[in-house]
């Protein structure tokens, strides 16, 4: 079980490092973060049940509030994807402070509270001798930094895509495709 968790976190971290869609990336961090729970079971001490029973209850609330403004997101700019949006920390720096802190909860930054879950299983599994599962558990904490950084530089911190640059492709330039094909001047 102790690789089943380390399997799982490092499926759902590289899932979500290689995507660009704000969903996607959230929604890998779930699987992701299931890891550090199994982790807690498979390791089955007081301690790490205990890292495990916190890290839920944490996940619960940071990944809520991250799809709660992702979709706030989606609502202001009709998409998802990071390539077509920016700009938002001038617009709206609270929404933008609104994301960090749980996105650096999720990455484990101390004291927030997703750092004393993965603190908790994390030592456990230095104390138990398992050191290759808390060296996995640190690298899924890494990556996981990557792609909450990436997420909040891409939709907060860059700037605003011109709708020129937005629309250079034929995909995009052609928002319904059957209009397009039967009137090219509709589009």
């Amino acid at each position: 079980m102790i690789w089943v968790a380390a399997l799982t976190m490092l499926t759902g971290v590289l899932g979500a490092a290689s995507q660009y869609n704000v969903k996607k990336i959230l929604s890998f961090h779930i699987i992701s973060q299931i890891g550090y729970m199994v982790m807690g079971l498979a390791l089955y001490t007081p301690l790490a049940l205990a890292g495990a029973i916190f890290y839920i209850v944490h996940h619960i609330i940071v990944k809520a509030n991250l799809f709660l403004i992702g979709g706030l997101v989606e609502r202001k700019h009709q998409t998802s994807e990071l390539s077509e949006l920016g700009g938002m920390y001038k617009a709206t720096p609270l929404l933008a402070f609104l994301f960090l802190v749980p996105a650096f909860s999720l990455a484990g930054f101390p004291p927030l509270s997703g750092f004393w879950g993965k603190f908790l299983v994390i030592k456990d599994s230095l104390q138990n001798e398992y050191y290759m599962l808390a060296a996995v558990a640190l690298f899924v904490g890494l990556l996981t930094i990557f792609s909450m950084t990436k997420i909040w530089s891409e939709v907060f911190w860059k700037a605003k895509p011109s709708k020129q640059n937005a629309e250079t492709s034929g995909e995009k330039l052609c928002k319904k495709p059957e209009p397009c094909t039967t009137h090219p001047l509709s589009c």
